[in-house]
């Protein structure tokens, strides 16, 4: 006896196919019907199939197939969806496989997939870094990116700089929090001059602030009282951020008529001592007269009065500093 009926779509209206097939089909035992799908046979035509295609047909069919691999696995970072430049790598990357056409007739040499494949390297080779300076700095995403996409960056708030810390006290780094502080000063050149004009300064939280100490050379001709006049602008800028030790040089080279510029009064520049830092003897050679009274000199202001912070010079007190 035979069991079992057609579903109530197939057994609707009269005579259909679907009746008609039921009705004439001969009931064979599932056991001893022949197999719609045999695995064996289908395994040789696969096999006989990979026997004679070329290696180049190979590399086309399998080709597109590699590349979505490494998509999805690089898809399956958690890290690459916290990172929005990992991110927009990634969908860069997945834009340019989709968009990519001829992968029947794929070529190994290809520039674009060469591309490819160096688009895949630099994100693999990115999300390591990522993942290991996450696992240094936990919860920093974001200094962990500017780290791998710029090589360095700059630490202004509270909790990173703990983070960093910590990080860094493991490998005996910077084990306590840094006690010193260090400045650059630029300033902006008007005259046309591609001269860099920078001041550093390194401060020591330990120690009590000190102003920074400059030692004034004057130039040839002058002394220090003058070129302190002269410098009276300088002097207003500078104000009590500094102190500026002004020095006479020990040369004095007699009475000399001097252009000031419209700097100082005549008048006044008179009453001043002309003193320079080295007299030139004019002959067959160039003789630096009393170089050695005033190298004795500066090696006795630096050991009594310094140490300082850096040298003002103007003219021949600007080559001495030199």
């Amino acid at each position: 006896k035979h069991t079992g009926r057609l579903s109530d779509r197939m057994a609707a209206g009269e005579s259909n196919l679907w009746q008609q097939l039921w009705a004439e089909a001969r009931r064979v035992p599932a056991a001893q019907q022949r197999l719609l799908f045999d695995h064996n046979v289908e395994a040789e035509k696969a096999l006989h199939y990979l026997e004679g295609i070329s290696p180049h047909s190979l590399f086309a069919s399998i080709l597109p197939t590699v590349f979505l691999i490494a998509y999805e696995r690089l898809y399956r970072q958690p890290i690459i969806h916290k990172l929005p430049t990992l991110r927009k790598c990634l969908y860069n990357l997945g834009t340019r496989i989709v968009a990519a056409d001829g992968w029947s007739s794929a070529d190994p040499d290809s520039p674009m997939y060469a591309s490819l494949m160096d688009d895949i390297e630099h994100l693999e080779v990115q999300t390591s870094r990522c993942i290991s300076l996450l696992g240094k700095f936990p919860g920093q995403t974001a200094l962990v990116e500017a780290l791998v996409m710029h090589g360095q960056t700059v630490v202004d708030d509270r909790p990173t700089q703990k983070a960093v810390l910590k990080a860094l006290a493991k490998f005996n780094i910077l084990a306590s929090v840094p006690v010193g502080r260090e400045y650059v000063f630029t300033a902006r050149v008007t005259s046309g001059s591609d001269a860099s004009h920078q001041m550093y300064v390194e401060v020591d939280d330990n120690k009590a602030m000190t102003k920074p100490k400059i030692l004034c050379l004057h130039g040839f001709g002058e002394n220090a009282e003058l070129f302190k006049i002269r410098s009276r602008n300088f002097r207003a800028v500078v104000g009590d951020t500094a102190d500026l030790v002004f020095l006479d040089g020990p040369v004095d080279i007699g009475s000399l008529h001097m252009t000031t510029g419209g700097l100082v009064d005549a008048s006044i520049a008179r009453e001043f001592t002309n003193l320079g830092w080295w007299w030139m003897r004019r002959g067959r050679s160039f003789e630096a007269r009393g170089i050695g009274k005033t190298m004795d000199l500066i090696s006795k202001v630096l050991t009594e009065q310094g140490p300082f912070d850096g040298i003002l010079g103007f003219s021949q007190g600007a080559s001495l500093a030199i």
